[in-house]
């Protein structure tokens, strides 16, 4: 049970709490669009500067620093996002902060290793000098990774949105300079993504030093030993999660090679951009809802994911009507065959929408394990059914794998949910007037609050 009376003052009305967590999910949902939209620039940009071999040289090379990362940051995050509601937040975040930093030249050096032991078999075309940078780079993806989850613990989502955008755009307007104008080619185009994270992880990084909120403190081992715990816990439902998006291209790749990738990861592409609304909401929820208590949280993630559902239900219907011009429109004539891929991944994306607010709960109430275990759900599910229908109905057996992989995970988490006594499944999964009333009000203060600006 959380402590009621941890809870700052705003939490005493439900309906302005939900109101700023609907603002905010909204908000957050933009700036992942906007990031997307930037990162498409930057690859076709990429493309166009660099080629086929140069586009592909710049893939590799970024994943190097995003698979230190992913294997290597043990959760501090959302750990450090649980304890900042329950002790005191500079410290959690210095804590934290700690952490990361000792994590990050861990990771470092290990996928520096990597690298070395890779270098004449899977990066023998990679430029050696290039791949050792970008290890190099690796604890500063940690720390710009760690501000973003230190400003979610603060519920400064305003400037964890403005961060995390930063990023992309500066990278995208250094890449015009470097490559487009100064033609300094694959050099130009690593400068630029460098100068852009290192910029942006400085700007995070001066926020919060200069707010107060993270400030140097005495080591407290046991204080330590909470975040590492919490975050081992997480960790593989994290890895697991990210597999869940991306294991499949993998076995894709396998059994039919890489033109049916393509067509399966453009019908998954669209989809994503229905999936991001729950994003933006797990995002938003997890610290909000770690700082209430049982009766409070047990209100507002039921409702939640009956609205997120709603939405995500009004997308889909849109997407899964206009698939084909979509694509056309899109990706072109020859990607059409991903048109039935992705009216069969809708659904399991749909269904996912409802996971990502039950993890948020299991991750905000000190459940990471039951967190991992959804997690673990839905990758075995999908694994195994890719493993058996891939072969005998190709891209098609792959969309329906991760669907029912998706659903199985939804299913189990809010099985869990409901046998803890948080709600009923129709709580969960049908809309009420409450849920109306609540967006219908908020709208109106979003269009009031416009028209006073004017």
């Amino acid at each position: 049970m959380h402590a009621v009376g941890h809870l700052p003052e705003t939490f005493g009305g439900m309906s302005l709490h939900r109101s700023r967590i609907i603002r905010q999910s909204f908000s957050t949902y933009a700036t992942l669009l906007a990031m997307a939209a930037l990162g498409a620039g930057i690859a076709v940009l990429t493309a166009r500067l660099l080629g086929p071999q140069g586009k592909g040289t710049m893939s590799v090379l970024i994943l190097i620093p995003i698979l230190a990362v992913t294997l290597g940051r043990f959760g501090v995050g959302p750990a450090v996002i649980y304890s900042a509601a329950r002790e005191d937040r500079p410290r959690v975040l210095f804590h934290g902060l700690v952490l990361t930093a000792g994590l990050g030249l861990l990771s470092a050096a290990a996928i520096l290793g990597l690298v070395l032991a890779l270098r004449t078999s899977v990066l023998h075309e990679i430029p050696s000098g290039f791949a050792a940078w970008m290890c190099a780079m690796a604890p500063v993806y940690f720390f710009f990774e760690y501000f973003g989850y230190a400003f979610q613990a603060l519920l400064r989502f305003r400037d964890r949105n403005l961060y995390a955008l930063a990023f992309p755009f500066a990278q995208f307007i250094l890449l015009v300079l470097a490559v487009g104008v100064l033609r300094r080619g694959l050099t130009g185009a690593v400068v630029a993504w460098s100068v852009a994270l290192a910029a942006a992880t400085a700007a995070s990084a001066f926020r919060l030093f200069h707010s107060g909120e993270l400030r140097p403190c005495r080591l407290d081992r046991g204080l330590l030993r909470r975040l590492l715990g919490y975050g081992f816990r997480v960790h593989p439902g994290a890895v697991l999660e990210l597999m869940n998006y991306r294991a499949d291209f993998l076995i894709v790749n396998a059994f039919l090679g890489p033109a049916a990738v393509g067509l399966f990861g453009a019908a998954v592409n669209l989809c994503e951009l229905v999936y991001r609304l729950p994003e933006a909401a797990g995002i938003v929820l997890v610290p909000h809802l770690s700082r209430m208590d049982d009766r409070q949280a047990g209100s507002v993630t039921p409702q939640s994911c009956r609205i997120i559902l709603v939405f995500v239900l009004v997308f889909g219907a849109i997407l899964f009507a206009g698939a084909r011009p979509f694509v056309l429109f899109l990706f072109g004539p020859a990607f059409l065959e991903a048109v039935p891929v992705l009216r069969i991944l809708l659904p399991g994306f749909l269904a996912f929408s409802v996971w990502k607010i039950l993890a948020a709960d299991l991750l905000a109430r000190g459940k990471p394990l039951r967190y991992s275990l959804t997690s673990a759900v839905a990758f075995l599910v999908l694994v195994v059914l890719d493993i058996l229908w891939i072969p005998a109905y190709g891209i098609r057996g792959a969309a329906l794998s991760a669907t029912l992989g998706f659903a199985s995970a939804t299913a189990v988490a809010a099985a869990l949910y409901v046998r803890a006594g948080g709600a009923r499944w129709r709580d969960l999964f049908v809309p009420c007037a409450g849920d109306l009333a609540l967006v219908c009000g908020q709208a109106r203060a979003w269009v009031k609050s416009l028209r006073t600006k004017e």
